[in-house]
């Protein structure tokens, strides 16, 4: 197994289901006119043959229920919660797909330019917008807006300083925005008040780190700058001699820092030296933390299970293409797929060893980039678009 292949006899497939009509359900770009998706048929907007390739590993059980275009790459990131694909489509418009039936639940208008990712709170939506172009100006403001999972309708709105591209998260109960320019502000959930604003006069390198532990800010430079999201006050400010390529904090305070040269250290505060150090062999440009557990995603193709205590090595995992983004963790299961696999494979977070792997079908590649999840459901992005799983069966209604 240490080449990272899969022996064909863990496959497992469903039985066939029948036909159903999808409006919005659209195939990747492919030569032919038509095209497989696992044992998956798409033809001019029909689905049939196998719908939901299943894939029981150990009784946890998803299934390919389909695919989502998107026309154009960007940087503003979909959710899921509850079920449902929330996306910004091309037309500025929201919309959340089932994922389990692919239809469209609703759309809604918000009244503006996204200029942020979605996030999905407690059965709310929320995203960052300005004005239109034709409408805006130098001195408008940005605003977070908040609509309802359930109906799309909007809820409320509240303004920030201008900017052309805001993160946002949320920690301890508030919602955190951070614009590029280094101006974070948490809100209360309601969108009723502004918490606190710190402006750490930053340009970010990479997306902001929004835990309970803390908000973790890296600029160009080396510079690091960790803020309390309850008082926005700084815990700490310190300087490191490399770029950081991703980052991520641990319960209990530790923070871990990985560069483009494979160097992954913890780092906790009050300490002048890490108080491990970690050396991968290329780039860790992925983190995923599960309690006392670190999962480090690597250029040179592997998965580490690392201990956060010690930084030890647990189990190490080679994979057949390059990991940038880290591996999704669902309990005892990982889901990962690297730049141009065509398949999400399934590995034992307890050892490390290929449960599994589901295939996104011909002319269907992975790009790499983070898996979303909501639990019970997952989005893989790939070539074109997302390939959508559930956690249910995929349903006709």
């Amino acid at each position: 197994m240490n080449n990272g292949q899969v022996s064909p006899d863990i496959l497992s497939r469903s039985e066939p289901t029948s036909t159903i009509s999808m409006k919005f359900f659209m195939p990747f770009p492919a030569k032919k006119s038509a095209i497989m998706l696992g044992c998956l048929l798409v033809l001019t907007g029909t689905v049939a043959g196998c719908l939901g390739q299943g894939v029981d590993t150990n009784g946890v059980h998803y299934a390919l229920c389909g695919s989502y275009r998107i026309e154009k790459f960007s940087r503003q990131n979909p959710a899921i919660d509850n079920g449902l694909f929330i996306t910004l489509e091309e037309d500025g418009s929201l919309r959340a797909t089932d994922l389990g039936s692919m239809r469209t639940e609703w759309t809604a208008e918000i009244g503006g330019t996204a200029v942020s990712g979605v996030i999905a709170r407690n059965g709310t939506i929320y995203l960052v917008a300005n004005p239109f172009a034709d409408t805006a100006d130098k001195q408008a403001s940005s605003s977070l807006r908040s609509f309802s999972l359930k109906t799309g309708l909007p809820v409320g709105n509240i303004g920030l300083t201008f900017s052309d591209g805001f993160y946002i998260g949320s920690a301890k109960g508030v919602l955190i925005t951070a614009n590029r320019s280094g101006v974070l502000t948490a809100i209360d959930p309601s969108l009723n008040s502004v918490i606190w604003t710190r402006d750490v006069h930053v340009q970010m390198t990479i997306p902001p780190v929004i835990s309970d532990i803390g908000v973790l800010v890296a600029a160009k430079g080396g510079r690091i700058v960790v803020i309390d999201p309850v008082t926005g006050e700084i815990i700490s400010d310190s300087h490191f001699d490399r770029s950081i390529a991703t980052a991520a904090s641990l319960a209990g305070g530790g923070l871990l820092f990985a560069d483009e040269r494979g160097n992954l250290e913890r780092s906790d505060s009050g300490r002048t030296l890490p108080l491990w150090r970690f050396k991968a062999g290329a780039g860790i440009y992925g983190v995923e933390i599960d309690g006392r557990d670190v999962y480090a995603a690597s250029l040179d193709n592997f998965i580490y299970r690392l201990s956060a205590d010690s930084g030890s090595v647990v189990w190490r995992r080679r994979m057949p293409n390059r990991l940038i983004a880290a591996p999704l963790v669902l309990g005892k299961r990982i889901y990962a797929a690297g730049v141009g696999d065509n398949e999400v494979f399934v590995l034992d977070s307890s050892n490390g060893r290929f449960l599994n792997r589901i295939s996104m079908g011909n002319g269907v590649v992975a790009t790499g980039s983070r898996i979303i999840s909501d639990g019970n459901s997952f989005a893989v992005p790939v070539s074109g678009g997302y390939a959508l799983f559930s956690r249910n069966a995929c349903r006709s209604d």
